[in-house]
């Protein structure tokens, strides 16, 4: 008998039916506790133990021994074979687990071993003993879930369900997990002795993408995380800036061990030093004196943990602040690297790694990243050679007061980075004023994805505009703007790199994600013509998108004058002189709105709010939508928190989601609002826009 058809007898008929609650009163779920997994397997050998245990199946045999050995008929009855197989040597080895109303018990488990004659020889068995009933659940699994994100993941936003089989839900991965995180109704045995009883939980799966971060977190019925388990080893560890020292402070981040799916053999490989750190997508190190290679490795480090701690009131070259610069150029690169490899830039189209691992393009070219390159102050380079060929990137000290180290400073090696990319993808960006202005602005684009904050460098150039002349949210320029000459090409930029902002607007607030404008712009690179103008790379990103999409980038770009009609063409010997005609317009097709959305309104929306499970001194605020209409399953609900924070969700066959947003002090934030602006990307539908306020609990 199969283990499906097992599960479903027990949850029909039998055990199930006896152990159904009908109002007990449940003793308390005490926390000091233990679990069936914290007691001791009790090991059976000896031949007293299975005697007058005669041949049979692994499952009847195991029945057998647990009726001859204390357990009453419902334990014994309640178990179902996980695997089994024959050794060399003639020997069966069977493993168990446990069923209660056809639920998985956490922690049982039995392992049976039988001769050649199919006879038990040995049994190591750990199970529940059924003397009551199962108290029920008091919260849902993504409650489950939110505990469980909470503890390991804090500020990962809980994504929606994709699927359900038998007790187990599936949730959406996106970009932040690995692979789709996994709730599991289970019973859970608490206490011992006569304290014991039954309850059920959730034992949830979280696995991180970019930190390979393996858990098993087990959450009681009422939301309470009761205990949670790593398990990733091989752990490596970088004391960073993850963005720049005004924005985050330094702290240890653990790096993907021995892989994760962008780096499948982890981050380090080879000899390690304190200023000269190596794997297989870089090699990050100080070249001081500015010839073009590593300076000395410094002291070794063999534990795979770079831990220097930086002093800002010193120079940068002073005490270990050396070591930092290369320890937080070695971790960002790996970032960008593992970040872009999600999005679509992987070996078959010329990304940059040591070892392709046989998935296409050539190796050899892991990047060379210097720190506080002595050739030069107040900027950055990136020199990117063909497939199999190392990238070189130079960067270089700031001369602010104090000096500040590009190194530490993510939106300048994310911008350099993103110039790497271009030239693999699309192919040439020089040689004339606006394939380099392209170059640039794309640059400022993954930066300011990834970070998600509209200014450039504001760390290195000591202010909040950055290195722009304006924030991207409040960037006013138009191809209109375009001044020809290569020198002009930051300047430039900015109309390209402005108008993808405005893009990820549109995005955000029709109910897209970040993540998804970053998939469809390194798609679009595939589409895109060498030394391309700012109409190749719109018109890349159109044949990469469909849908309601579509007009979305004929909005952006024509607001910024690029719609159908303008030109943008290149003459003279150098290839410097440009004139363009800018255009407005857009397809009739985008005209009036979004023509042809889901026939779906917003029926009500109500706020909630509660404390957080495991910290009492923050609270979390949900808006739970009801849709109706006919295809009001499925449809994204989409806003803004009043925060700034972007939210959305899916709505399930009863056409409701909830909308979460954790976090706020109890003692400081008495209420937050957020408002609903699209259902399915239509800004109009009904009932759209709508603002709920949700108040402290």
């Amino acid at each position: 008998m199969n283990n499906s058809r097992l599960r479903k007898m027990l949850c029909g008929v039998g055990v199930a039916a006896l152990l159904v609650s009908s109002g007990n009163v449940f003793a308390q779920d005490d926390p000091s506790d233990p679990s069936l997994d914290d007691l001791k397997a009790r090991v059976l050998k000896s031949a007293e133990e299975f005697a007058q245990i005669g041949q049979g199946s692994p499952l009847k045999t195991m029945e057998a021994i647990l009726s001859r050995n204390g357990y009453d008929f419902n334990t014994a009855h309640s178990i179902a074979v996980k695997k089994e197989y024959t050794g060399k040597k003639g020997r069966t080895f069977a493993e168990f687990e446990q069923y209660i109303n056809g639920l998985r018990v956490y922690g049982a488990y039995s392992k049976l071993v039988l001769d050649q004659n199919d006879r038990p020889i040995h049994v190591v068995e750990r199970f529940a003993e059924i003397r009551s009933s199962v108290r029920p659940a008091a919260v849902t699994e993504e409650q489950a879930l939110q505990a469980a994100l909470d503890r390991n993941f804090a500020g990962a936003p809980i994504p929606p369900r994709t699927s359900v089989e038998e007790n187990r839900v599936m949730f959406d991965a996106g970009t932040f997990f690995f692979t789709e995180p996994i709730v599991e109704k289970v019973v859970i045995q608490r206490g011992k002795g006569e304290r014991r009883r039954l309850i059920e939980g959730f034992l949830v799966q979280t696995w991180g993408n970019d930190d390979n971060q393996l858990y098993m977190t087990l959450v009681n019925g009422k939301g309470r995380v009761l205990r949670s388990k790593s398990r990733t080893t091989s752990f490596d560890s970088y004391r960073v800036y993850t963005n720049s020292p005004t924005t985050t402070p330094q702290r240890i981040i653990q790096g993907p061990g021995s892989g994760n799916g962008q780096s499948p053999s982890g981050w380090l490989s080879g000899t390690q030093g304190t200023t000269r750190i190596q794997g297989n997508n870089v090699q990050a190190y100080l070249d001081r004196d500015g010839n073009n290679r590593p300076d000395a490795s410094g002291a070794p480090v063999n534990d795979g943990n770079f831990t220097a701690t930086s002093d800002l009131s010193q120079d940068p070259g002073a005490g270990e602040n050396r070591a930092v610069a290369v320890q937080n150029l070695f971790y960002l690169n790996n970032i960008v690297h593992d970040r872009l490899y999600r999005h679509g830039f992987v070996e078959g189209v010329g990304n940059f790694q040591e070892n392709n691992f046989g998935r296409g393009g050539r190796g050899s070219d892991s990047v060379n990243a210097e720190a506080q390159d002595g050739a030069g102050l107040d900027n950055a380079n990136f020199a990117t050679p063909p497939d199999g060929s190392n990238p070189r990137m130079q960067m270089f000290l700031w001369n602010g007061s104090p000096l500040r180290d590009g190194s530490l400073d993510s939106d300048i090696v994310y911008h350099e980075y993103g110039h790497g990319l271009t030239f693999r993808m699309i192919g040439d960006m020089g040689g004339d004023s606006v394939a380099s202005a392209v170059g640039e602005g794309m640059a400022d684009v993954v930066a300011f994805l990834i970070n998600g904050d509209d200014a450039i460098a504001e760390y290195s150039n000591g202010n909040t505009r950055g290195i722009r002349s304006a924030r991207y949210g409040v960037n006013t320029r138009r191809l209109s703007d375009f001044q020809s000459g290569e020198r002009r090409q930051h300047g430039n930029g900015e109309i390209y790199a402005s108008t993808i902002w405005s893009l990820r607007t549109a995005y955000l607030s029709n109910g897209l994600t970040n993540d998804e404008l970053f998939d469809d712009l390194v798609s679009a690179m595939n589409f895109t013509p060498s030394r391309p103008d700012f109409f190749d790379m719109r018109d890349g990103i159109l044949a990469a998108v469909s849908g309601a999409r579509t007009c979305m980038v004929w909005r952006a770009f024509a607001e910024r004058g690029m719609g159908e009609g303008g030109s943008m063409t290149v003459t003279g010997f150098f290839r410097n002189t440009v004139s363009v005609t800018e255009s407005t317009r857009i397809p009739a097709s985008c005209e009036g709105g979004n023509a042809g959305v889901s026939n779906v309104e917003l029926a009500n929306a109500v706020p909630r709010s509660n404390l957080q499970a495991n910290n009492r001194s923050r609270w979390r605020a949900r808006v739970r939508v009801t849709t109706s209409g006919s295809e009001r399953a499925g449809a994204t609900v989409a806003g803004t928190w009043s925060t700034g924070a972007s939210g959305s969700c899916v709505t399930r066959n009863n056409g409701r989601c909830s909308i979460n947003l954790s976090g706020f002090s109890v003692a400081n934030v008495a209420s937050v609002s957020f408002t609903i602006e699209s259902i399915n990307g239509d800004t109009n539908a009904p009932g759209v826009p709508q603002t709920v306020v949700v108040n402290r609990p």
